[in-house]
Parts: structure tokens; C-alpha cells; sequence
């Protein structure tokens, strides 16, 4: 069994990956927890997909959910009152509080420091958020390709003599075609008709 000899990241992992085996396992684990994250979404919401098809309370909800994450990923700093990482510090600059600024008021905001802190942490989030309902989306529409049932592919038989798409069809259309322009080595469409008879009559035998 081949063990990981490197550590993946300097984060403490969600799972232990002891073997390329469990590596695979936990993968197609997380593909078909995936697969039922996007089976509730486009079930709850059918316009998941569609521009502007996510509700505002959906869309809130989302937000929550992910803002959970984001901030176990990232702890909040304590900052001093000049916005100084401190950890006696008074100001601690977690997502909520970030988040809880309106446009207008956190334009408004005068000191540069803190106003630059609290931006990063606002635009990471809205990163984040993009990043993850892209996932749900990726996940929504693979799920649709794999519940469509596959057109049939026709018999050689019925694609020859489709008379709408059929071979026969466009070689009949081009005859006619040449016949009309003069073209001496078209056959007349009785005799086309005779050799797409016998044609189907020997490859029946």
C-alpha cells in the first residue's frame, strides 16, 4: 500500500488521506455528495440555473451556509483600535461584521486601515461564494446530462431510407438537381428508384 509521504497543505485536513486507494474513495465519495446537493437545489428551486432564477430568501440561505464555512477557514482577527493585529485587541474583524456594512456605509468609512481590511474580507467572501455556487451549478447540470435518456441510434436499415434524413433522400434531391442543369450522366428517377430497390432488395437477402 503506498502512503502519502508529503503533507498536502499546512490547513488541518478535513480527512486523513492515507493511500491513493482512500484518496479515490473519498473523491467519488464527494462526487455523489455533490450529485445530492444538486438534486435538492434544482428540486427546490427549478431555476436554479436560470439568470436571476435564485431567489433573494434562497439566495440568503445560500450565503448563511457558506459564511459558516468561510469563517471556520478563516478565523477572525483581533485588530488594536489603530487596526493593528492584536490579539488584547478590541476589534475583532470577523465576516459578519464585514458583511453588516452597507455599500453606502462602508464607502463611507474614513479610516483606511480598517477599510482595507474589512474590503479584503468582503471580496474573499464574494470569491468564495461565486466559487461554490459554480460548484452546485457544474454538479446541476451534469446531473441533467446523465438523467436524459440517450436519443436511440437508428437502424442502418432506417438511416438509409429515413425520408426525411435517409441517404436516398439528398441522392434523389442532387438527381433532380442534375437533371434540371442538363447534366447528361444523371439517371432518370425511375431508374434511381431501381437501383435503390435493388439495392435494399440484395443487402435483405
Amino acid at each position: 500500500m503506498t502512503k502519502a509521504t508529503k503533507p498536502v497543505s499546512n490547513e488541518t485536513p478535513l480527512i486523513e488521506i492515507t493511500s491513493f486507494k482512500n484518496a479515490a474513495y473519498q473523491t467519488a465519495l464527494n462526487g455523489e455528495r455533490l450529485q445530492t446537493i444538486a438534486r435538492y437545489c434544482i428540486t427546490n428551486c427549478p431555476t436554479f440555473l436560470d439568470k436571476g432564477g435564485i431567489t433573494a430568501e434562497i439566495d440568503a440561505e445560500l450565503k448563511e451556509g457558506f459564511a459558516l464555512r468561510w469563517q471556520e477557514l478563516k478565523p477572525a482577527v483581533l485588530y488594536s483600535d489603530d487596526w493593528i493585529p492584536n490579539p488584547k485587541g478590541s476589534n475583532l474583524a470577523t465576516l459578519a461584521y464585514a458583511l453588516s456594512y452597507s455599500q453606502q456605509a462602508f464607502g463611507a468609512i474614513d479610516n483606511p486601515i480598517k477599510k482595507s481590511i474589512l474590503k479584503g474580507i468582503r471580496d474573499d467572501f464574494s470569491t468564495y461564494v461565486s466559487n461554490k455556487k459554480g460548484d452546485i451549478k457544474r454538479a446541476i447540470r451534469a446531473l441533467d446530462k446523465t438523467s436524459k435518456p440517450k436519443t436511440p441510434v437508428s437502424d442502418f436499415m432506417d438511416y438509409m431510407n429515413d425520408r426525411e434524413k435517409g441517404i436516398w433522400v439528398n441522392i434523389k434531391a442532387r438527381r433532380k438537381t442534375a437533371e434540371q442543369r442538363g447534366d447528361s450522366t444523371a439517371p432518370t428517377a425511375l431508374k434511381l428508384q431501381g437501383a435503390i430497390d435493388a439495392f435494399n432488395d440484395y443487402l435483405n437477402k
